[in-house]
């Protein structure tokens, strides 16, 4: 059975004339991931490969001494595609709540996080090798209070993975970058007593910028707090989105398209309800969230948090929540053109209730979005469910490469001080004469350190560099479709 929503939503095209088309959507039956018995402890989450078009479910299974456990989802009808066979990530150590995972898209890799006991822990999966030969923790000191857990997100612009907890006394949110072929780099976002966390962190990455923000519950208040991250020095001070109250967790997905940030949570200010807010960031290190909620319509009332995922083809935001005012069935609305649609359940069966959460996970290749939860049916024998919402597929990528940027040059700058000088690479550049661009990318031998609009400013100050050290700069030009231009090269020592 499929259930088809129609909604219309504002283009741009290339004249930058407004032009409204139906968006059809049609949302698949429920249905278990596996014909055998799976019981999962809480949740569901998935997230999506694009060099394989493969989709990655991972949970803890109860039923199997609470394992951290996945399966990947192969579309087509013949032999191989559907669901693989549940499989434990780790068949010795048991997870102390729910695993999450972000994919590399260029790389395919995928890392999924989890707690064992109180150690933040993970593993990797590589295409055509398959997951790391042995899980790994997290090398920090900081440890994770029970019932919570180790989420994850991956910054396209930086080319690193970002793992985010509480940490256990303080509850301190804490994190960890990963770059490939480097390891780990830990700390706290924040040590500042009055924003400590109930609940967990979630994180996402400004894929246009290459910030990062993070958002929790404040212990103390139960107020929505945010933080952000350029990628240089400290994270900002946090600060409360709202002052209204909020049930448990705050989770965040990034519109690409406007580089806007949607926030969403379950409002718990008398009777819970859905609500968002969307921030718009004026520079990579300052932003302002919208002055009221962008509320939903209806009395739907949220069992546990509102998760959500941003599609780039229409342009909208899909949220989805389990609805405890409807025997917690799957609910979902759109946000168009400024405003949420009216919540609609996937199907009414037993099959389509969530035991908490429902997550979603968007399928570039396809243009699907991806729903996974824990279904009440069979309670307490929640097992893995899923169900496609099938919208516009997206269009074939260009391949066409932006023109290189006109002119690159550098130079050596020494800043004096009374007990110290500061080394300055100075680069910049004049830009291309080509609209398809959007960016222009700067790399130190070979990694990225500045990512400029296309409308600049076309200097970037490299500080603190080392005397008789050669190093080498790269500035590529980037288009919307992820394509850059031949490199212009400075060396400086």
């Amino acid at each position: 059975m499929l259930k088809k929503i129609v909604s219309c939503v504002l283009f741009f095209h290339v004249a930058m004339l407004p032009v409204c088309a139906d968006i059809n959507w049609t949302v698949t039956t429920p249905a278990p991931m596996t014909a055998t018995p799976n019981t999962v402890n809480e949740n569901v989450s998935s997230s999506f490969d694009p060099t394989t078009g493969r989709s990655l479910a991972v949970w803890v299974d109860t039923g199997n001494g609470r394992k951290p456990t996945y399966s990947f989802y192969t579309p087509g009808t013949g032999s191989g595609s559907g669901w693989s066979a549940p499989v434990a990530l780790d068949s010795a150590m048991a997870s102390s709540d729910d695993v999450f995972s972000a994919c590399n898209p260029s790389t395919g890799e995928i890392m999924a996080t989890w707690a064992v006991g109180n150690v933040p822990t993970y593993s990797i999966y590589t295409p055509g090798m398959g997951w790391s030969p042995t899980v790994e923790q997290i090398p920090t000191a900081s440890t994770v209070p029970p019932s919570y857990n180790v989420t994850v997100s991956f910054n396209s612009i930086t080319g690193k993975f970002l793992a985010v907890w509480t940490n256990n006394t303080p509850l301190y949110p804490t994190y960890a970058f990963y770059t490939p072929n480097v390891g780990w780099e830990t700390s706290t976002i924040s040590t500042n007593m009055t924003y400590q966390v109930e609940g967990n962190v979630f994180s996402v990455s400004n894929s246009i910028n290459g910030t990062t923000m993070a958002a929790w519950s404040d212990l103390d208040s139960s107020f929505p707090v945010y933080s952000t991250y350029t990628g240089t020095g400290p994270w900002s001070d946090p600060a409360y989105i709202t002052d209204s109250i909020l049930f448990q967790n705050v989770y965040l997905s990034f519109n690409s398209i406007t580089g806007q940030t949607l926030a969403t949570w379950t409002d718990n200010t008398g009777t819970s309800f859905p609500t968002s807010y969307l921030y718009t960031p004026s520079s990579p290190s300052a932003g302002s969230w919208s002055s009221s909620p962008i509320t939903f319509p209806g009395t739907t009332q949220p069992y546990r948090d509102v998760t959500s995922g941003f599609d780039p083809v229409t342009g909208q935001f899909l949220a989805v929540w389990s609805d405890m005012n409807n025997s917690f069935q799957v609910t979902y609305s759109f946000y168009t053109d400024g405003s949420w649609g009216d919540p609609a359940t996937i199907s009414n069966s037993s099959e389509s209730t969530a035991t908490e959460n429902v997550f979603v996970s968007y399928d570039s290749l396809t243009g699907q979005f991806l729903a996974t939860w824990a279904t009440n049916a069979g309670d307490p024998n929640h097992l893995p469910f899923y169900s496609f919402f099938d919208g516009p597929a997206p269009p074939p990528p260009n391949p066409t490469t932006p023109a290189a940027p006109a002119s690159f040059s550098g130079r050596v700058i020494n800043n004096h001080f009374l007990a110290q000088t500061d080394r300055v690479n100075k680069l910049s550049w004049i830009p291309a004469n080509d609209p398809t661009i959007t960016s222009y990318v700067l790399r130190r031998n070979g990694v990225l350190v500045y990512m400029a609009p296309a409308a600049g400013p076309y200097t970037y100050e490299d500080h603190n560099r080392k005397k008789n050290v050669t190093y080498v700069y790269t500035l590529t030009s980037k288009n919307q479709n992820g394509v850059e231009s031949a490199p212009l090269t400075v060396t400086l020592e």
